[in-house]
């Protein structure tokens, strides 16, 4: 069988190369500029902290734990990717500085369920980790 489908030369290359449509729904979702709307939103990256509102899990906001570490300062490392459902369109709101950092974290607003809510998607730095926080909006 190889011999009729060799390994390519650049396969450790090939395997390192993120998927072309995972670039694409990362630039889409935090590229946008405020005011415009994305349907759907998914971590480009693993986050180490997610916090939302019981009521979305399952329906609206699907949060996968991926791995978890052990650090001998921190104790365990969670690894999560969190998925908002594509039928849930966000509005991208101005960046705001991170509390862990100052560093700019992408906002967005949406509503599910006939509540308003405002997602943040703070990046992390090379120091500080990733995060999501899902809030309800005061009425």
């Amino acid at each position: 069988m190889l011999d009729r489908y060799p390994v390519p030369d650049d396969l450790v290359e090939l395997l390192a190369t993120p998927e072309p449509g995972y670039l694409a729904v990362q630039r889409q979702q935090l590229d946008c500029a405020p005011g415009e709307t994305i349907q759907g939103f998914h971590t480009p990256g693993f986050v180490e902290r997610v916090d939302m509102p019981a009521e979305l899990a399952y329906a609206y906001v699907m949060v996968t734990k991926i791995d978890e570490s052990y650090n001998l300062a921190r104790g365990g490392v969670p690894c999560y990717t969190v998925d908002l459902s594509d039928w849930i369109v966000l509005t991208r709101l101005p960046d705001e500085p991170s509390p862990r950092g100052g560093h700019a974290m992408a906002v967005f607003r949406f509503n599910a369920g006939g509540v308003a809510y405002r997602l943040s998607y703070d990046p992390g730095t090379a120091s500080m980790f990733a995060a999501l926080a899902i809030d309800a909006e005061p009425a």
